[in-house]
C-alpha cells in the first residue's frame, strides 16, 4: 500500500508539472522560474504523500486489523485504476 501511495503521488506530480509554465525576461530567467515552480509542486506532493503514508501507518500498524488494511487497499486500488 505504501508503494501504491507513492505511485499515486508520482502521477499527481507528473500531472501538475505538465500544467506548469513560466516566463521571464530571458530564457534563463524563465527556466529558473519554472524550476522554482517544479520545486514547489514537488515539495507539496511529497508532503501530501508523507502525510498519507503516516495516516495509513496510524490506521493499520501495531494491531491486527485486516479490515482496515483492506479498506486502504480498496481505496488506493480504485485511485490507481483511474
Amino acid at each position: 500500500i505504501h508503494f501504491a501511495i507513492a505511485e499515486l503521488a508520482a502521477r499527481d506530480l507528473t500531472k501538475q508539472v505538465r500544467q506548469l509554465s513560466a516566463t521571464g525576461d530571458s530564457p534563463e530567467q524563465a527556466a529558473a522560474a519554472l524550476q522554482r515552480a517544479v520545486d514547489a509542486v514537488f515539495r507539496d506532493v511529497v508532503h501530501e504523500m508523507t502525510e498519507r503514508n503516516a495516516d495509513f501507518d496510524r490506521d493499520t500498524s501495531g494491531r491486527h486489523a485486516p479490515e482496515r488494511q483492506q479498506r486502504w487497499y480498496d481505496r488506493v486500488s480504485r485511485e490507481l485504476a483511474r
